[in-house]
Parts: C-alpha cells; sequence; structure tokens
C-alpha cells in the first residue's frame, strides 16, 4: 500500500465515493487515526475508544495535543464525519465484516499503526487512509488505499 500526495478535493470526492457505495453485507465501518478535533456523536460516530495521541516527554511540552481515537461510524455519514474531524486528521476509514470487529479493534488498540492492521489481511476489507498534515507531502496532504481481493467493494469505487 504505497501513500501519495493529493489535494483535499480528491480526498472529498474518494469519501464521497466510499459513502455512496453499496454497503456489503455483515460489513461496518470503523474509523481510526488521530486529530486535534473532537471526535462526537454529532458526526455519526460511537467512540469506541479514545486516548492521548501522545506520549512520554510529549506530553509535557505546552502544544496542543491530538487525540487518538476509534470509532464506529455509519457508512453514508463518513464525508460528514471527516470534515467534522479534519484538523490535522491522520485516520483510517475501514469497512470490515462485523464479525472481525473486536479482533480489529483491539489490534489497533495495541499497534495504533493502520498499515499493520488485522484489517490488511482479511480478503474483504476496504482501507482509506488520509494524512492532512503530511510534512513530507507537496500538498501537505497523502492518501494510501488497500481493497481486498474479495471485498465487496472492489471495482466499485473510483478513486480520481
Amino acid at each position: 500500500m504505497q501513500q501519495q500526495d493529493v489535494e483535499i478535493s480528491r480526498v472529498h470526492r474518494a469519501l464521497q465515493n466510499i459513502a455512496r457505495a453499496p454497503k456489503p453485507k455483515g460489513h461496518v465501518v470503523i474509523c481510526s487515526g488521530t486529530t486535534h478535533a473532537n471526535v462526537t456523536k454529532d458526526a455519526g460516530a460511537e467512540v469506541l475508544y479514545s486516548a492521548s495521541g501522545v506520549n512520554g516527554a510529549w506530553n509535557y511540552v505546552p502544544l496542543p495535543k491530538p487525540k487518538f481515537f476509534i470509532a464506529r461510524l455509519d457508512q453514508a455519514r463518513i464525508p460528514e464525519f471527516f470534515t467534522s474531524i479534519d484538523d490535522y486528521a491522520c485516520v483510517a476509514f475501514m469497512i470490515v465484516p462485523a464479525d472481525e470487529e473486536q479482533n480489529i479493534i483491539e489490534n489497533i488498540i495495541l499497534d495504533r499503526n493502520p498499515f499493520r492492521s488485522l484489517a490488511l489481511k482479511l480478503p474483504d476489507h476496504l482501507l482509506y487512509f488520509v494524512d492532512t498534515d503530511n510534512p513530507e507531502s507537496s500538498t501537505g496532504i497523502s492518501e494510501a488505499i488497500s481493497v481486498g481481493s474479495d471485498s465487496p467493494l472492489k471495482g466499485g469505487l473510483i478513486f480520481a
């Protein structure tokens, strides 16, 4: 899964496409990542886990600190949710089988890295990652997309 530099308009289009795609039966949408914004139910999120996005000495630096979170979302509200948290956000949206949700959440809590997430090992996953504060990107924004070989959304989404 390669990251690529993108404009924010492309991110919004990709999230709209994911939101409009047919909802795969027996799948849930999980979002995990960090943001400076407050993650609330207002944008359709059910917060499953939250913690400080920094550790160690960074806790004593007098700067705003990101919050790490895991939330379950309504697929149709993904764009609205992203807009509500787009404050230095670094997040992964995952559409995964509901029966794997708890294992994936536990894996994310332990590792906090979507690129090593258990979700990527599932043949019927979709993962869309976006970092809106990437200093290595020419636009400041990067994305990565992974669609499993058996994903019901494979071939049905346009990320252009």
